[in-house]
């Protein structure tokens, strides 16, 4: 009896963001191929002119792939994951454009009421304050400072938080434990998929008055904010952010990790 998909998902295709991101897109397999519950789909992407090969897994039916090359081509798969891995589809070749170039989503509407904003590139900067606080073994609050207006190049349309459940936690028993308790846990951490997330949130612009040095504001600064539901007790994820105006999205925010409690946690 097969226990992964026998067939791969349909219809992968492509849209250049900007110059250095892309969405992917994809339609699950027929349900009579899955041969079990999809838990996730691996995106594997390889350079036609670089050496970039990697891979993502994720549990929607599409990922922003960011990083990319200017002007360089690039080659998508993607698999279904059940308890195994299914077969890759055809392969699909896309181009990353120019620097400049990207989706100009409602840049009419939106220069006919901030005609003083540029919607030719994308956001210049990278967030930069990132900070990530459990408010339970399954929630979780994002706060970030967002990046300088002047480097916005528009309108900030969203954010995107990205989180990756990463390994179980590092067990804190006592030292007393026994020996055999440790190594149950790293032949767990061996068997947990990295699975990715994403998660959108809006913009209040409010950050608009806060000022480019944070060290010499002399108002409080405006956050933003986003909790995120339905995380597991005792793992380990990561969390990343980017935003997005007209023209595409920014560079990543580095990644900052989170070990969410047990339940019965002193304080939760």
């Amino acid at each position: 009896m097969l226990t992964e998909p026998s067939e791969s998902p349909r219809n992968v295709s492509v849209i250049n963001r900007n110059a250095t991101a892309s969405s992917i897109f994809w339609v699950p397999p027929p349900p009579e191929d899955t041969n079990g519950i999809i838990q996730g789909y691996s995106v594997r992407i390889t350079g036609v002119n670089t050496e970039d090969d990697f891979t993502r897994t994720v549990n929607a039916t599409e990922i922003i792939i960011g990083s990319l090359h200017p002007f360089y081509s690039y080659r998508v798969t993607v698999a279904a994951v059940t308890i195994a891995h299914g077969p890759f589809s055809n392969p699909v070749t896309f181009t990353m454009p120019s620097l400049g170039m990207g989706c100009y989503l409602f840049t009419v509407c939106l220069l006919q009421y901030y005609p003083y904003y540029s919607f030719y590139t994308a956001p210049a900067r990278a967030i930069e304050n990132i900070t990530v606080i459990a408010l339970s073994p399954t929630s979780a609050l994002v706060r970030w400072l967002p990046a300088y207006s002047d480097h916005w190049n528009g309108i900030i349309r969203r954010y995107t938080i990205e989180y990756t459940l990463v390994r179980p936690a590092i067990s804190h028993d006592d030292d007393d434990d026994d020996d055999d308790d440790d190594v149950g846990s790293e032949d767990n951490s061996d068997n947990v998929m990295m699975m990715s997330y994403i998660a959108y949130a809006p913009t209040s612009q409010q950050p608009l008055q806060n000022n480019p040095n944070p060290i010499l504001a002399d108002s409080p600064l405006v956050w933003e904010e986003l909790e995120i539901d339905g995380l597991s007790e005792n793992f380990v994820y990561s969390f990343s952010i980017f935003y997005e105006n007209s023209a595409g999205i920014s560079r990543s925010s580095s990644v900052v990790e989170l070990e969410t409690p047990s339940a019965g946690t002193i304080g939760y």
